[in-house]
């Protein structure tokens, strides 16, 4: 008996062939048809690899050998020293950024990103018009703005994932690690933001922020704001960063970064539509692109995300600061949430001090001498009506057919009528003391809350 140095198997001592694995036991010459098909090829012939049990393949019709087939091979398998090599991975061909979609023409990135503008600014004009008609109050005029815009930006939604499936346009997400992009995009959009907020705040001599965000969120109402956090830090971002720089400006590549950026920064300053604040609109847009430029679509849409969440984080605080005690003009008075200081608002040449609450409304105290001793309320009414204190009150303010009301609050009686400042309805107190008379002028801005708001000011207005 001798074993097969293949497998071990026991085989007899005259036996050529393991019959377990079919190897040579021995080193005796092979038959004649074996050794025919495994002899060394002539001259010019190609060369065959036997199989496993020592036989080369058969010939095909051409009198070349059959191709040996590949054989299957398991992960973690042994692979047979004989099984010939894999061919050489061809490396994927890197397909364009852009595909086909170029920036101007027909069906281009530029007819699409000018297509959204004029879309826009449809919608901006059939809001203006129907603010200029006057029967719209400023509460009701944010409703409907917010669903405007949210169905605005899914119509651009359509329009630009229908561009990107059939012009072949292959977003370019990041350059490098996607994290890094992130992080990169929130940490410069955080600085951007808290210094327009600086800016703002030294401007306006008060915390501000942006005013269409300070707007949407004025009423404090849970689903005003959480309506403003989807457009401008979801909707916003994902957008407008698609379609100027995921677009318009990767469409420009090859003119060039300078090109690529500046195009696209103009092309979202006109986006905005806000011809006072074109440049402004346009350094954001082009700082935007530098980021996508460096690091790609994740980078920018963080920074642009970030820039917009500070800026309405801090008008969501404004509508939700818990009311507080102010002295305007010798008046004291606890200020509800959502009403701060508002320099800015006081119409010019005049001695009111202002503060400003939801939906723009404003209320305006101002203190006047009172020499001709007004203060009883029947003696206020007569110089009221007589036309005494006319050239004290805005211009803006309208009485129409209102006629003076005797009230009581806890600081004494007034006198009330009922106004009319920039369309929207409003009120006008007058509070007589023995030195001073407070004329106190309440524009609405057609929100409820601030109506509201003002009768609880009323009970708490003390006299310094």
């Amino acid at each position: 008996m001798t074993s097969c140095p293949s497998c071990g198997a026991s085989a007899p001592a005259t036996a050529e062939w393991c019959g377990q694995c079919y190897q040579r036991l021995t080193a005796a010459a092979p038959p004649a048809s074996v050794a025919v098909s495994a002899s060394v090829p002539a001259q010019g012939d190609t060369p065959v690899a036997p199989n496993r049990w020592g036989l080369a393949p058969a010939p095909d019709s051409q009198g070349a050998p059959a191709p040996i087939p590949q054989q299957l091979h398991r992960p973690g398998a042994h692979q047979p020293a004989w099984s010939p090599a894999a061919p050489p991975a061809t490396a994927p061909v890197e397909p364009p950024r852009t595909g086909h979609l170029g920036a101007w023409g027909w069906g281009s990135t530029g007819a699409t990103v000018t297509g959204a503008i004029v879309l826009g600014a449809i919608m901006q004009l059939v809001m203006y018009a129907v603010t200029k008609r006057g029967t719209i109050e400023a509460e009701a005029f944010v409703r409907y703005a917010i669903v405007a815009t949210i169905a605005f930006y899914a119509v651009v939604s359509v329009i630009v994932l229908q561009r990107l499936h059939a012009g072949g346009v292959r977003l370019y997400w990041s350059d490098g690690n996607p994290v890094l992009g992130i992080a990169t995009g929130l940490g410069v959009g955080l600085t951007l933001g808290l210094l327009a907020i600086g800016i703002n705040s030294a401007i306006s001599g008060h915390l501000a922020t942006d005013p269409n965000a300070t707007l949407l969120v004025s009423e404090g109402a849970a689903g005003y704001i959480l309506a403003t956090i989807l457009i401008t830090m979801v909707a916003a971002p994902l957008v407008e960063e698609t379609l100027f720089r995921g677009l318009l400006a990767e469409s420009l590549r090859p003119k060039g970064m300078a090109t690529a950026i500046w195009v696209s920064a103009l092309a979202f300053s006109a986006w905005h539509l806000n011809p006072s604040a074109l440049r402004y609109y346009a350094l954001m847009g082009a700082l935007f692109g530098l980021l996508y430029w460096k690091r790609g679509l994740v980078c920018s849409m963080a920074a642009h995300a970030s820039f917009n969440g500070v800026l309405t984080v801090i008008a969501t605080f404004l509508a939700l600061t818990p009311g507080h005690s102010v002295t305007m003009n010798g008046l004291t008075f606890k200020a509800p949430s959502g009403w701060h200081e508002a320099s800015d608002s006081v119409p010019e040449g005049t001695g009111f001090a202002a503060l400003q609450g939801p939906s723009h409304a404003t209320l305006l105290v101002m203190s006047l001498p009172n020499p001709g001793g007004a203060t009883t309320t029947n003696t206020l009414v007569r110089r009221i009506v007589a036309g005494d204190f006319d050239n004290a009150l805005p211009s803006d303010a309208n009485f129409g057919h209102s006629a003076p009301e005797e009230q009581h609050i806890p600081a004494g009686d007034i006198v009330t009528m009922q106004l009319t400042v920039d369309g929207h309805q409003g009120e006008l107190v007058w509070l007589p003391s023995p030195t001073r008379l407070y004329v106190i002028v309440l524009g609405t801005g057609g929100s409820s809350k601030a109506r509201h708001d003002f009768n609880d000011m009323l009970q708490t207005f003390k006299v310094s």
